[in-house]
This record gives structure tokens, C-alpha cells and sequence, in this order.
């Protein structure tokens, strides 16, 4: 699932066999030249997943394809995991 204009991508989504869900974040290095940069973004990420309510047992991955700020992540995220 893709949100256009944001260049976020929600890659895959599925079930696994454990009591909560986990999230994956990637950003390639072409997009975000700095380790600082991807850092700063995935852990954006991890703070906005904190807040959002998901259902238990599903692996989410997505795929930045650039740099931007918090309240643009957040209503990204928020968007695709409530799709």
C-alpha cells in the first residue's frame, strides 16, 4: 500500500504467532545519505507506532523513501495502519 505523494510505503503486512505485533522500519541510504538521518527517522516511527492502537499478532514492514518531519510521519503512519 502505497500513500501517493509521501513516497511512506506500507510493504507487508501479516499474521505471526506472538501475543503483540512488531514493526519494521527501512530507509535506504540513496534516500537518507546519513546514518543520522535514517536513525532519527525510524525512531520518529517507533515513538508514533507507540501511540496507535493495532491489533495483536501481525509483523508490519515499511519503506521511507525520504526524510521528513514528525507530524507528517505520524499522519502517514497513522493513515495506512488504519486502512
Amino acid at each position: 500500500m502505497t500513500l501517493s505523494g509521501f513516497r511512506v510505503t506500507l510493504l507487508r503486512y501479516f499474521q505471526n504467532n506472538k501475543p503483540f505485533s512488531r514493526f519494521g522500519f527501512v530507509i535506504s541510504a540513496k534516500d537518507a545519505s546519513k546514518a543520522v538521518e535514517r536513525n532519527k527517522l525510524k525512531r520518529r516511527a517507533k515513538e508514533i507506532v507507540k501511540t496507535i492502537k493495532t491489533p495483536p499478532s501481525f509483523d508490519y514492514v515499511f519503506i521511507f523513501k525520504k526524510e521528513m518531519s514528525f507530524d507528517e510521519l505520524k499522519l502517514i503512519i497513522t493513515k495506512l495502519l488504519n486502512d
